[in-house]
């Protein structure tokens, strides 16, 4: 098997590892989160103190529990995080609900489109999670063109150490989860939006699972993607 895998071809590992018997789902998805934390400690070790603050994005999909995963587990940490949901938390998928009622006990959850306030909370959080969609895209999401842009201007400024060290430039490190959140998982490609504009996030370091996807190399991939760091979730 490839080193880069099509996103049918994890589903068809993952759902023989749960018919089997070797994990569930939830199991999954809690080590997909705790991966992820796990990566930006070791990828960033100044972060692994308490009062760091984090902005949680998370989509309506199982890419969403992994965010609320993640939320919990920084919480957990000492972290100060915010936790925001695009879509109805009553249409999450069964996993991904269980993971966002963990996260009510011992947090709050704003609506992405409501309440999010990108002038606020972006410049008080050290971290941004995009937990948005990851593999599960397959459309354009105008209503999301300014989180998405949000998202590729923190990892801009992160990137270049003129911007990152000014004081008229603060921005949070950027992480994403499996991929960032637009991209096609097997073409590297992203939506257009209707009206021509770019239809994805990029960021500073993506964490996948299991292997890579074919769109961490791919099209526009590897430039959004950042760098790309594989955890093992015992599949």
């Amino acid at each position: 098997m490839s080193e880069y895998l099509l996103a049918e071809e994890l589903d068809a590992i993952i759902a023989d590892a749960i018919a089997t018997g070797k994990t569930t789902g939830l199991e999954l998805m809690e080590r997909r989160g705790a991966a992820v934390v796990e990566a930006v400690l070791e990828h960033w070790p100044e972060f692994d103190r308490k009062g760091r603050t984090a902005i949680v994005f998370c989509g309506p999909g199982n890419n969403g529990g992994d965010g609320f995963v993640i939320a919990r587990l920084l919480q957990e940490r000492g972290w100060l995080v915010e936790a925001y949901i695009y879509g109805e938390p009553s249409q999450l998928p069964a996993n991904a609900r269980v993971m966002y009622e963990k996260w009510r006990k011992i947090g709050s959850v704003g609506s992405l489109l409501d309440d999010f306030n990108a002038q606020i909370s972006w410049r008080t959080s050290d971290l941004a999670v995009d937990a948005l969609f990851g593999s599960g895209i397959n459309r354009a999401v105008p209503e999301l063109v300014r989180v998405l842009f949000n998202l590729d201007d923190a990892t801009d400024i992160f990137a270049e150490p003129l911007m990152r060290d000014s004081p008229n430039f603060v921005a949070p490190r950027v992480v994403a989860v499996d991929l960032p959140s637009g991209i096609t998982p097997d073409t590297g490609e992203f939506y257009l939006q209707p009206e021509g504009g770019q239809g994805a996030a990029s960021a500073n370091m993506t964490v996948t699972f299991h292997r890579k996807r074919r769109g961490h190399r791919l099209a526009v991939g590897p430039v959004l993607a950042g760098e790309v760091i594989v955890k093992d979730i015992g599949l």
